[in-house]
C-alpha cells in the first residue's frame, strides 16, 4: 500500500482517477463507471474531461471494450466480471481495473483488528515481495472473491489497483494469488 501525490488542482476528482492517468494515451480506451450514489453527479463527467484532455484517450460506456476501467465506487462481481481478462496467449490484452474504496490499511498478524468490518485478502506469488496482507473498506468480499477467481491460474487475468479516499494505492498484479482470509469486524 502507497500513496499518491497530494491534490494537484483536481480536488473535484476522485483519487481513484489520478492513478490511471500514467497509463492513458491516445492508443486506450477508458471506460468509467459512475457512482449511482454519489452526491456530486459531475465527478464522473469532470473525470472524464480530465483524461480526455490530459491523455487524449478514448472514451466508452462500454466497459467490455475498455483497455482501463474506473469505477469512481465499488462494484459488484458481475460488473468484474464484464472487463476483459485476456487470453492464455494474449494476457496482456486484459483489462486494468481502478477501483475505489473508502480506506486501505496493511495488515500483519498481531496488528489490532479493525473496528469497521473490512475484507481482509493476503497477496502472494509474483510481483508480490514477500506476500502482504491487506484490509479493504469498501469493496465487497464477494468482489474481491471474484477477482481471485477470475486471475486464478494465470496468466490471463485483470491487473487491478485499489485506491482509497486518503490516496493509498494497493496494485494487484493478474499474477497475483488473492487469498481472502474472511469479513474480519
Amino acid at each position: 500500500v502507497v500513496g499518491l501525490p497530494p491534490d494537484a488542482g483536481h480536488a473535484d476528482i476522485p483519487p481513484v482517477v489520478l492513478a490511471p492517468l500514467s497509463l492513458a494515451d491516445v492508443e486506450v480506451t477508458v471506460a468509467i463507471l459512475p457512482d449511482p450514489d454519489a452526491a456530486n453527479e459531475g465527478s464522473a463527467e469532470a473525470a472524464a474531461t480530465l483524461i480526455r484532455r490530459s491523455t487524449g484517450a478514448r472514451l466508452t460506456d462500454d466497459q467490455t471494450e475498455a483497455d482501463l476501467v474506473i469505477a469512481l465506487a465499488s462494484i459488484e462481481p458481475p460488473a468484474l466480471r464484464a472487463c476483459r481478462s485476456g487470453t492464455a496467449v494474449a494476457p496482456e490484452a486484459g483489462a486494468k481495473v481502478f477501483l475505489a474504496c473508502e480506506r486501505l490499511q496493511e495488515w500483519a498478524p498481531g496488528r489490532p483488528e479493525p473496528d469497521e468490518p473490512v475484507t481482509r485478502m493476503w497477496l502472494s506469488g509474483p510481483g508480490v515481495a514477500r506476500g502482504r496482507g491487506v484490509d479493504i473498506l469498501g469493496v465487497p468480499e464477494e468482489t474481491v472473491v471474484e477477482l481471485a477467481r477470475l486471475n486464478a491460474g494465470g496468466p490471463r487475468g485483470i491487473d487491478t489497483w485499489l485506491v482509497d479516499r486518503s490516496r493509498r494505492v494497493c496494485g494487484i498484479p493478474r499474477s497475483s494469488t488473492i487469498d481472502v482470509i474472511a469479513r474480519v469486524a
